[in-house]
């Protein structure tokens, strides 16, 4: 089976973040997520190794993803429901194995 392999290079929007328009289907998700947390009053800046994930797109929708302290569930709670629909989300810990998470990159589909 062939494969074919893309490599889209976004425009940059609002906020620095990376734009691009793509047709609906299945995609691999790979890129290296930045975000900051305060610690001990310090502001600290927080970035991922490579992480990689799989998303069915459709037609019609706008998706974002992005670095989180906090899981789904936890963002969900935080604002009172007021969040979009979480499609993926990936735990990050320090260690890599460890169920110490720190961080989650997650993908929301705007509602």
């Amino acid at each position: 089976m062939d494969r074919i392999f893309l490599l889209i290079i976004p425009i940059t929007g609002e906020y620095l973040e990376k734009v691009v328009a793509l047709e609906p289907g299945r995609y691999t998700i790979s890129g290296i997520y930045q975000t900051t947390d305060n610690r001990l009053n310090k502001t600290i800046n927080v970035k991922s190794d490579d992480v990689e994930f799989e998303l069915d797109l459709e037609g019609g929708c706008t998706y974002s993803a992005a670095m989180y302290m906090y899981s789904p569930e936890e963002r969900e709670q935080y604002y009172n429901g007021d969040t979009d629909e979480a499609v993926a989300s990936v735990p990050l810990s320090i260690v890599e194995g460890s169920d110490f998470i720190k961080a989650y990159v997650i993908c929301y589909k705007e509602k």
